[in-house]
């Protein structure tokens, strides 16, 4: 998904997945903090329906953001730190990745991620449908986590710097959300996987046909794909 069109961005890959959590984020924020912890441009603002479209404004602003970061954020809760120099912690959301790559290999010696570019432009109408609606869940779901640990960061500066340090244990409340969330985000995101893994099954040999690859000796044919637009990156993994 990019910024094609005024259509495209208020699709409902953009809305759901990247407006809706910023916008709540914020919302919670403006109704949980002290009013000397908020903007002051927000605080003279008189009218409450004028106070949500000022917290709508900004949350299309963030929602942009998380838009244009979503490739480096996906890697980050995988626990990719820096491909370049093999910089990676432990997460479940990398096991699901690493696994559903595992798989493209062991079945078909084609890694998924790295011959997507090549396979999703085979895919028909209803196909891309589906692969948007399952990613638009992940996005919620991931951006929904990001949104309840910004919360809990906020709260915890914002009563430190007040001076209200035994309060500032509240900030441990959007943990369990936050981790509800992920866990959330990594079950959208083994769903869309396993979506994936279809569209490999149903299009590979169609592929193979279409970039000159011979379909004779199809590990090897799978093996080649995934070379042909692998590109060195600076600090992302494939894919």
């Amino acid at each position: 998904m990019g910024l094609r069109d005024i259509t495209g961005v208020f699709s409902r890959y953009f809305i759901v997945g990247f407006f809706l959590p910023a916008f709540f984020t914020l919302l919670l924020i403006a109704i949980s903090v002290r009013d000397a912890a908020l903007p002051h441009q927000f605080r003279d603002i008189d009218s409450g329906q004028d106070q949500l479209l000022g917290i709508g404004g900004v949350a299309l602003f963030v929602g942009l953001l998380l838009l244009g970061l979503r490739h480096p954020i996906w890697k980050l809760f995988e626990g990719v730190l820096s491909a370049r120099e093999k910089l990676r912690f432990h997460t479940a959301f990398g096991d699901r990745s690493d696994h559903y790559r595992a798989l493209g290999r062991e079945r078909w010696a084609l890694d998924p991620a790295t011959a997507w570019p090549l396979l999703a432009p085979l895919m028909t109408a209803e196909e891309r449908d589906l692969h948007v609606d399952l990613e638009t869940d992940a996005r919620l779901f991931l951006n929904g986590a990001l949104g309840a640990l910004g919360i809990a960061v906020y709260w915890l500066v914002e009563l430190l710097w007040g001076e209200f340090y035994v309060r500032a244990l509240v900030f441990v409340i959007p943990v369990p959300i936050f981790y509800a969330l992920y866990r959330a985000a990594v079950m959208a995101a083994d769903r869309w996987y396993e979506q994936k893994l279809a569209t490999v099954a149903l299009h590979r040999r169609e592929l193979y046909e279409r970039i000159g690859i011979s379909g004779g000796d199809e590990r090897a044919a799978g093996t080649t794909a995934s070379q042909l637009v692998r590109l060195r990156r600076l600090d992302s993994s494939d894919g």
